[in-house]
């Protein structure tokens, strides 16, 4: 199984700044869950504390933020990859929009917000950047 790694740089520069003492060890978070690669990653405000990633499996994994990085949730409406999720400003609901040219908006209990469309206005392309005005 593939596994999303994500590796937080800490760097403490001391004089001169490209020394060996400036190295830190890297320590990586792997992140369980993701069995393909990933195109999107999309951090909620702080208040909900929660990471969405997406991208060729097809599926929105959505993440605790704080430590320990705990799988929560699995959304598995598109039908095909995922290219962009967003978090609206207050971080209670989030899009997410793929090649299957369907956007989908979710609120902060992972509910699917179902909203009547006009299919003659549809979009005749993958979907790339979801965004909130």
């Amino acid at each position: 199984m593939n596994r999303l790694i994500l590796l937080c740089l800490a760097l403490t520069f001391t004089s001169p700044i490209f020394s060996q003492e400036a190295k830190k060890e890297i320590n990586p978070i792997i992140l369980t869950g993701a069995n393909n690669d990933i195109n999107t990653v999309a951090v909620s405000p702080i208040k909900t504390q929660r990471m969405a990633i997406a991208g060729w499996n097809n599926e929105v994994l959505i993440y605790k933020t704080d430590s320990p990085f705990q799988l929560v949730q699995k959304l598995s409406n598109h039908s095909a990859p995922i290219n962009s999720i967003t978090y609206n400003l207050k971080g209670n609901m989030f899009a997410s929009g793929g090649s299957d040219m369907n956007v989908f908006v979710y609120d902060s209990m992972f509910k699917l917000i179902s909203f009547q469309q006009d299919l003659t206005k549809r979009h005749q392309t993958a979907i790339h950047s979801p965004i909130y005005l």
